[in-house]
């Protein structure tokens, strides 16, 4: 689930609007993780890294390493958008993290930026191919 609360920064001179975004929860995200045994994917150690339009990367949130599919992180994430800038997305991927080898893409999120306050749940959506579950 993800909230965001855009507002003003200088009612003077308006140059801009910052927008604060909470990425609050997970849902039924993907298992990336096998279990050792029976080797089903189980599983996954979630992270989201965050970007302003699909190359400003604006930061990450921490890892979820309790084996987990309905992650929790309530992290929040504020930026700046210039009156002259046309970017109006939020871009999310979603990773699961691993020890041994590199993270593996568990899906990506579009979200277009909200003209008002609105907290709601937007679905994973599969990236190159491979099965994405779940919403944030």
């Amino acid at each position: 689930m993800t909230k965001f609360l855009p507002f003003l920064k200088n009612n003077n001179n308006i140059q801009g609007y910052d927008i604060q975004m909470t990425l609050l929860r997970g849902r039924d995200l993907v298992a990336k993780d096998r279990h050792l045994i029976t080797r089903q994917r189980t599983t996954s150690d979630p992270y989201v890294e965050v970007f302003l339009g699909i190359d400003q990367r604006l930061g990450k949130t921490r890892t979820i390493s309790k084996n987990c599919i309905n992650p929790e992180w309530n992290e929040k994430f504020t930026f700046h958008i210039e009156n002259n800038k046309k970017t109006g997305v939020i871009f999310l991927k979603i990773y699961d993290e691993d020890v041994l080898t590199d993270a593996d893409l568990m899906g990506t999120l579009i979200i277009p930026i909200p003209q008002q306050i609105i907290t709601k749940w937007y679905p994973v959506e599969t990236v190159f191919g491979q099965n994405a579950t779940g919403e944030l």
